[in-house]
């Protein structure tokens, strides 16, 4: 076989030259394509064609160079395939290039191109007596197209996907907008594609079961201006132009916004890494996925997109920035700006192009600008009560002062020096208390956090004696109960304002005149990675309607309460200085419980010191 195969001679050279150098081109076109232009699906198909063609050119020149009928006979069952697959293959292109890819992704369009391919070849591998040759003085030994019925058929399939190849880039160029790119593409590839298709026509298909036909045998020649015709389309109009380039997965993996193409029937075309990362979906999932399920509106705000962005799109319209709000599979909420966009995949067929900018960082700072210009404007409403709420209650114990003195001065028996004694006595008091309140705010809120472990039997006890001290001894029963050996890390000073604010207020609010006893109940506790701190008392209690303000600067209960209005708001400091937070449960003469959540500031601090601090309350 060895020898039959190279059983050459070059008697015919000029014959060879014809489909020889048609080959060669044909590689070098091949070569360039795969260097220059990006690695899509069309430029790909075109690879594959060129490929099967130089194939078919070469078939022609080996055979031509063949000294025997026999060798002849090896080389075309060599490269067949190449004969049999550049027709289906061109005309694939041709359907990609048009844009007709519906018909190429249907397993009827795929059927239709390539299911008969394995037949044909089996078939002609396993009849290969059958392949008629003639020879010819000048052209050497060429095949006439005639054998069996059967490869009549394959002449007459092949010539069937010849004729459709063009009749589909001469539609497109007829289609193609006047003067357009797309119409001097199609052009072009379709003049390369008009002589050799008219000849194979004539000479394979007409006079294919002539055993004496030999004509002109340049049908594998003619074949090249097919493909120079798509190589000046390349080089002249750009068929693969940068808007080709941004169909390839690298760039669109590389954008920062969502990308999605629907189709007119409203289905997902395509979604890029970005949506599939944001959305929580895959472009597997693409088939079972809908708009409507996308918007967190559902339906409703569905329509009023393909109202206000869809069919705009379809009828050619460009909408930009339209908000809306996705939502992800696993629930989470995405505030979005879509701009929807024609998107011209052939003369005929327009899909949508969606661009969806995720707002959630925006939302986010604007959140927190609103945040921080909401905590500004409490703070400047503090500021102005604070300098005013300051100035009426130091003016009142100021001019009692001076009110009691003049009288005093005036009237100097010894009742009347005593009384007024007295009542000036109360009123300094009540303005070293308002002083004193306000040095408490300022520290607080300039105080840099200490972190020590608490021991909570002794600061209880502290702040329980020193309002006895104030109030006297037997006015509330009070009841403290600590979790055993509780540890807890924090700044002590700050805790110790919190628990005296809640324990006074509940001493400062109790009912006068009950049939029961006045009591505050404290309790500590472990609660997750801190402490809960539960102080509840049987106390006056406070209406619904004022317990949201009770933490505000000057806040009064009642008109009766005769405190600064400043104990729940250095509660409320301190507690965000320790990152706590306090919930309130309050009934009109029942009594109120403030449960205070305090995390631990350093839980990994040692407690070697533990039996020592807490050796008080063995």
């Amino acid at each position: 076989m060895k020898e039959t195969l190279l059983n050459l001679d070059f008697t015919h050279w000029q014959a060879i030259l014809l489909s020889g150098l048609p080959a060669f081109l044909n590689l070098f076109i091949f070569i360039y394509v795969r260097i220059k232009f990006p690695d899509d699906k069309i430029s790909n198909i075109f690879s594959f064609y060129l490929v099967a063609l130089i194939a078919f050119q070469a078939n022609d020149t080996v055979t031509r160079m063949s000294a025997s009928y026999e060798t002849a006979l090896l080389w075309n069952c060599i490269l067949i395939g190449g004969t049999i697959l550049m027709v289906p293959l061109g005309l694939h292109f041709t359907l990609l290039f048009t844009g007709r890819k519906k018909f190429l992704n249907s397993l009827a369009g795929q059927s239709f191109l390539y299911l008969p391919i394995p037949v044909f070849l089996i078939y002609m591998l396993l009849n290969k007596e059958e392949m008629s040759f003639i020879y010819s003085p000048f052209w050497g030994w060429v095949s006439n197209g005639g054998g069996s019925e059967f490869r009549l058929y394959i002449a007459y399939w092949l010539g069937m996907q010849g004729t459709l190849t063009l009749f589909f880039l001469l539609l497109y160029a007829w289609q193609a907008p006047p003067k357009s790119t797309e119409k001097k593409q199609s052009f072009i590839i379709g003049l390369g594609y008009v002589i050799p298709t008219i000849y194979a026509v004539v000479v394979q298909v007409i006079f294919s079961g002539s055993e004496t036909n030999l004509g002109v045998p340049l049908t594998s020649t003619f074949m090249t201006s097919f493909s120079l015709g798509i190589l000046i389309a390349l080089k002249k109009y750009d068929l693969f132009s940068i808007a080709d380039s941004l169909k390839t997965q690298t760039i669109l993996e590389a954008m920062t916004d969502i990308l999605i193409v629907l189709s007119p029937d409203k289905k997902i075309q395509f979604i890029n890494k970005e949506g599939e990362s944001a959305l929580g979906v895959n472009n597997a999932d693409k088939d079972s996925l809908n708009m409507e399920g996308i918007f967190s509106g559902g339906r409703e705000e569905s329509e009023m997109f393909m109202e206000k962005l869809f069919r705009p799109a379809l009828e050619g319209k460009k909408t930009l920035n339209y908000s809306s709000e996705f939502i992800s599979r696993s629930g989470v909420k995405i505030p979005v700006l879509i701009s929807a966009t024609p998107f011209r995949i052939s003369i005929t067929q327009v899909q949508v192009l969606l661009l969806v900018h995720d707002m959630s960082e925006l939302h986010q700072t604007n959140k927190q600008l609103a945040l921080r210009e909401e905590q500004l404007k409490e703070k400047t409403e503090e500021l102005n009560s604070f300098f005013y709420r300051t100035t009426h209650d130091l003016k009142g114990p100021i001019a009692s002062i001076i009110g009691l003195t003049r009288l005093a001065k005036k009237d100097n028996t010894l009742p009347m020096a005593t009384m007024c004694i007295d009542k000036i006595d109360q009123s300094a008091s009540r303005l070293d208390k308002i002083l004193l309140d306000f040095i408490k705010v300022m520290q607080i809120k300039e105080k840099v956090r200490e972190v020590q472990l608490i021991n909570f039997y002794t600061l209880t006890d502290d702040i329980i004696q020193s309002i006895k001290y104030s109030t006297g001894p037997d006015i509330v029963d009070f009841k403290v109960w600590i979790e055993p050996r509780i540890v807890f890390h924090g700044d002590e000073k700050l805790i110790d304002s919190i628990l005296y604010n809640l324990i006074a207020n509940a001493v400062n609010y109790r009912k006068l005149y009950a049939e029961e006893d006045p009591f505050v109940y404290v309790q500590i506790r472990k609660f997750g990675n801190g402490i809960m701190m539960k102080v509840m008392d049987n106390g006056i209690g406070m209406k619904q309607e004022i317990q949201g303000k009770i933490f505000s600067l000057f806040f009064r209960g009642n008109e009766d309460s005769k405190g600064t209005g400043l104990g729940l708001y250095i509660l409320k400091n301190a507690l965000d200085k320790l990152n706590g937070r306090v919930m309130l449960e309050s009934e009109v003469n029942k009594g109120s419980t403030f449960t205070v959540y305090l995390p631990d500031l350093n839980p990994a601090m040692p407690v070697s010191d533990l039996n020592l601090v807490y050796s008080s309350a063995s």
